[in-house]
């Protein structure tokens, strides 16, 4: 059941980018789910030192450089 609310949300916030040309959304879940062990905690919701920190760091940094309207998710 939370996995669904959690895919339905996602869905919406990734729908958005089509819907606000200005958007642009960094999709940390998409980058999660590529490595779960290397970007999250063994508790699946914290973000693991180092490497995951590292890899949702550069997630940011490409969203905030991407062009508008678009979605950023995993390593460049």
């Amino acid at each position: 059941e939370g996995g669904d609310l959690l895919e339905s949300n996602n869905a919406n916030i990734r729908s958005k980018a089509a819907e606000y040309p200005n958007l642009v959304v960094a999709d940390g879940h998409a980058l999660a789910a590529q490595d779960p062990e290397t970007f999250v905690m063994a508790d699946g919701i914290h973000v693991r030192r180092g490497t995951g920190v590292s890899a949702y760091q550069s997630l940011i940094e490409r969203a905030v450089e991407a062009p508008a309207g678009g979605i950023v998710m995993g390593p460049s």
